[in-house]
């Protein structure tokens, strides 16, 4: 009996000690904030290196990337207390079977070019029977284009959707929602911003466009940051150096995900998209 009483008190500290790591664990993810930073130099092809750290050097996610010039693929490193973990260990497999399935292509083209040539001169023997085939189906659709006159008109399928947004409800969340996603946005934000940079996007309009929005994010113009549009330049690039910094904690973003399910306007609205989303479903299985 005392041996038994002695496994359930080790097996209940076991519990405990784990279920204290998760707690531990959970609270640090909710309120340790992400630091990210974003570096970009480049004169023609732009470098672009983003890295994410969590609690100094527990875990570091790198991304870099090449704009301009040849595709490359974007390099990906995780690094968990120092040590680099290989998110790509398949890329190999991956380039054998494509040569393998480009292989298998090319077969399959000849086969279907040697099957096609036999069938040429079947068709020329078929034409005439086609030709009348056809001159029955122009009968019968003229006979039919009266009836079809007289049917309804399709109804958009935008319409459901239109009359969903017109209840004053679904207003007030859709309101609610925009309220926390600028919320979101400005503490998403990277707080510091240093720009040096000359870019066009070989499109007038559209690198005036680009200029309307930049000027409108805030921290772009501020404290000598030059952004400079070409008007002039007839392709696209991106010249000068860029860093960025900022956090982001995911405490506020389940507390403003609590806020939103607590709204009765925004669950009803959620509750109405997931039911039309199902009668569309059936409609197209009808």
């Amino acid at each position: 009996m005392a041996t038994v009483l002695l496994i359930l008190k080790i097996i209940f500290r076991v519990i405990l000690i784990i279920a204290l790591v998760i707690t531990v664990l959970i609270a640090l993810l909710l309120f340790t904030p992400f630091q990210y930073k974003v570096q970009g130099k480049g004169n023609g092809t732009f470098k672009i290196k983003a890295t994410v750290r969590w609690l100094l050097f527990v875990l570091i996610f790198t991304v870099e990337a090449v704009i301009g010039g040849e595709k490359q693929k974007p390099k990906l490193v995780l690094r968990i207390f120092g040590i680099p973990i290989k998110l790509r260990k398949r890329d190999k497999k991956r380039k054998k079977k494509g040569k393998k399935e480009k292989k298998a292509e090319k077969e399959a083209a000849e086969a279907a070019k040697d099957e096609k040539m036999p069938l040429e001169s079947e068709q020329g023997e078929s034409s005439e029977g086609k030709a009348e085939a056809e001159a029955s189906v122009e009968g019968t659709a003229g006979e039919s284009a009266s009836g079809a006159d007289k049917e309804e008109p399709p109804k958009k399928k935008g319409g459901k959707f239109k009359g969903l947004m017109s209840d004053e409800g679904n207003k007030k969340a859709i309101n609610h929602i925009l309220e926390e996603v600028k919320k979101m946005l400005k503490r998403i934000l990277p707080k510091r911003i240093k720009a040096n940079v000359v870019f066009s996007t070989g499109d007038p309009s559209k690198t005036g466009i680009l200029t309307g929005v930049l000027s409108m994010v805030p921290y772009v113009y501020d404290k000598g940051n030059k952004v400079i549009p070409d008007f002039a330049s007839d392709e696209a690039y991106l010249k000068g150096t860029i860093s960025a910094k900022g956090n982001i904690i995911l405490i506020r973003k389940a507390m403003m995900a609590i806020r939103l399910l607590k709204d009765k306007n925004v669950r009803n609205l959620i509750k109405n998209l997931r039911g039309k989303n199902q009668e569309g479903k059936n409609g197209k299985h009808v």
